[in-house]
């Protein structure tokens, strides 16, 4: 579990590495680099607080990353912690873009006998986002589905089956 801890640590600290805008030519191109958003449903469940960070600026297609966490009190019968992490590709039509996204969710949860339980849930997205090349909003609609896959590979799980959860959300974001 350390492994994983790190390995998103990591991959967290790459992302937020410099806040500097995009200088390119491209009219295309997004102006801003890195952009927070908030989540309603989606991989966080029902909320999730995001850093998006911009790794790839073509002018008709663009890469992103992007690591999010959502936590919910015991008293409300959820997850307690879900830290979902994605790449996503967005296909770009002037301010209208096709996003699709893969990840993964890591979430923790309190077990009966109080002992913490760490596990992956698998994620993707397909949906709608508007944002205008330098504008500083963005808004997405995405169909997002979560695949809680972990206890199908757990030698102390029988009989376990891969879940798919549909699911789907809407973000609001600014970017800088």
């Amino acid at each position: 579990m350390r492994k994983l801890f790190v390995i998103c640590i990591t991959f967290f600290t790459i992302l937020v590495y410099g806040q500097e805008t995009i200088n390119d030519n491209s009219s295309d191109g997004f102006s801003y680099k890195n952009s927070i958003q908030i989540d309603l449903l989606g991989h966080g469940c029902f909320y999730s607080i995001n850093y998006e960070r911009l790794l790839i600026n073509g002018e008709k297609i663009k890469t992103l990353g992007q690591v999010g966490v959502a936590y919910y009190p015991e008293s409300t019968g959820v997850i307690r912690l879900w830290i979902p992490i994605s790449i996503n590709e967005l296909i770009s039509f002037n301010s209208n873009h096709i996003e699709i996204g893969l990840g993964q969710i890591l979430i923790n949860d309190r077990m009966p006998d109080g002992v913490n339980d760490y596990k992956l849930f698998g994620s993707f997205k397909i949906g709608y986002r508007y944002q205008k090349p330098d504008s500083r909003y963005v808004f997405k609609l995405a169909f997002s589905p979560i695949i809680d896959y972990w206890d199908k590979f757990d030698s102390n799980v029988h009989g376990a089956q891969i879940e798919f959860i549909p699911w789907g959300g809407l973000t609001f974001g600014y970017n800088f």
